[in-house]
């Protein structure tokens, strides 16, 4: 792990910061050390502020917390760190505090609660308490499971800058749910929304697009997509794993400095639909850690701002998935690198939700029409708690038919029926044999541009599919965000 610090005023001194650890006695981890705490190196990035990364896991188990009463740490494999905190309440003795929560600045947080509840325990609840001080009270939490969390719960709390705040988890009168972890996050109201753009490197020239790309509103350019050679059997440590675009090193550099120049991150998406088995081979295998040590040198030698994971296949998006995730975050958050995922509701329930919590934004692929890219992101915000700054609608510069099977570029689309930017649907001409092909068209384009700057922002799928000026559907989106 490269020790790089996010932020310059984090740059104190060596020795002042392992002071810092050491003295508080801190036991709480950034994402980026999610399963790696033991670590030496990550205890440096754990006693750094908030600020410095957009959220910071507790874990209910640490030492310097409080474990009152009849609370106790027992086994649980699915949680964060093997255990969670039971026999909560049933009087206010029974209770678990955790204590040392670090904040930059005095203000607004969100807290994500991970607890357990089995099926069998019925709805139960909590009272909170924020720094000794009354909080939230949590009601109707239910589960199935007692050693794997439920769906995450998300209230607001007030904290005081520094690391002296606590939270804790109480109930009077019966038993409460067990707690596994907290994630804390700045509520953020004035992120401005992400205007982010694939670039595939399958259809034409970075060098090309480097001049013919409008940059200006554009957040994240996402080159996609680099994928490491196939196993030719079983992948080993000794496996080619070098990642790889279809374009030359030059090319690529000109789009960077391109984007770059134009105030544009760009980030390298991995894997794709197909592609990602070549990502799946290896951590299916156990190699997270050295493929992503092979993403971190590509990733370094290309100058790119950071990662997007782009796995579309539900039968391998379990714990090895999760896994994989933790080793990205171990490696990227530390030298703040962009780390986002390609999601969409029929891949979710195959992926862990602690994986789906550590990515700094989330591009859902909504690409068929407005009230279903509605219901996506109603899924991701209430369903999934996923805070609504983080999830950006998909938008698509393609269109296919009824059954997915044929699909074709917006460009192609227009240039065969010249009023097709008019619709959503076309079809009956020549264009593959009179295919109904379905998309979406300017006025639609705009609504859901609208809408996604009311979540995180909006995606595009992808540029290379845009048509020429006076029906570029890129203008469309530029002018509504």
């Amino acid at each position: 792990m490269k020790l790089s610090f996010a932020a310059p005023k984090a740059l104190a001194s060596f020795k002042t910061l392992l002071g810092i650890f050491f003295a508080s006695n801190r036991r709480f981890v950034s994402l980026s050390e999610l399963r790696f705490q033991h670590i030496l190196p990550c205890a440096l990035f754990c006693a750094l502020p908030l600020s410095s990364f957009a959220q910071t896991v507790y874990e209910g188990n640490a030492s310097a917390n409080a474990i009152e009463g009849t609370a106790v740490s027992e086994s649980c494999s699915g949680c964060l760190n093997g255990t969670r905190i039971g026999n909560i309440g049933n009087g206010n003795a029974n209770y678990l505090r955790i204590k040392n929560i670090s904040v930059a600045t005095t203000g607004t947080y969100n807290v994500q609660l991970y607890y357990t509840e089995g099926s069998d325990g019925g709805a139960r609840s909590f009272t909170i308490q924020v720094n000794n001080g009354a909080g939230p009270t949590l009601s109707n939490l239910t589960g199935t499971s007692w050693t794997s969390p439920a769906a995450p719960v998300t209230f607001q709390v007030t904290f005081t800058a520094g690391s002296a705040n606590s939270i804790g988890f109480f109930n009077a009168t019966a038993s409460a749910p067990d707690v596994d972890h907290i994630v804390v996050s700045p509520v953020s109201s004035t992120a401005s929304p992400r205007l982010v753009g694939y670039l595939p490197d399958y259809n034409g020239s970075y060098a090309t697009y480097a001049t013919s790309i409008n940059f200006s509103k554009m957040t994240h350019l996402l080159l996609a997509f680099a994928v490491p050679p196939e196993c030719s059997g079983t992948c080993t440590s000794s496996s080619n794993m070098t990642f790889s675009l279809n374009q030359t090193d030059a090319n690529i550099a000109k789009v960077v400095n391109a984007a770059h120049a134009a105030g544009v991150k760009v980030v390298l998406s991995i894997g794709g639909g197909g592609g990602d088995q070549q990502i799946i081979q290896f951590y299916n295998a156990g190699l997270s850690t050295q493929l992503v040590n092979s993403l971190a040198t590509y990733v370094s030698a290309h100058n790119l701002d950071g990662v997007d994971l782009d796995i579309e296949d539900p039968n391998n998006m379990g714990t090895n998935y999760g896994t994989f995730v933790n080793a990205l975050v171990a490696t990227f958050r530390p030298q703040s690198k962009s780390i986002s995922a390609a999601v969409a509701q029929y891949l979710q329930g195959s992926m862990p939700d602690a994986a789906l919590h550590q990515f700094d934004f989330i591009n859902v692929m909504a690409y068929t029409n407005y009230n279903d890219a509605q219901s996506e992101l109603q899924y991701y915000a209430s369903t999934k708690n996923v805070p609504v700054n983080q999830i950006v609608l998909g938008v698509p510069f393609y269109g296919q038919n009824s059954g997915d099977t044929v699909e074709e570029e917006y460009n192609t689309i227009l240039a065969a029926y010249p009023s097709a930017w008019e619709y959503d649907e076309v079809g009956g001409g020549s264009l593959d044999g009179g295919t109904t092909f379905y998309y979406v068209g300017e006025s639609t384009m705009a609504r859901e541009t609208q809408l996604g700057v009311q979540y995180g922002g909006v995606m595009i799928w992808e540029l290379t599919g845009d048509a020429a000026a006076p029906h570029s559907l890129l203008a469309i989106v530029e002018s509504n965000i």
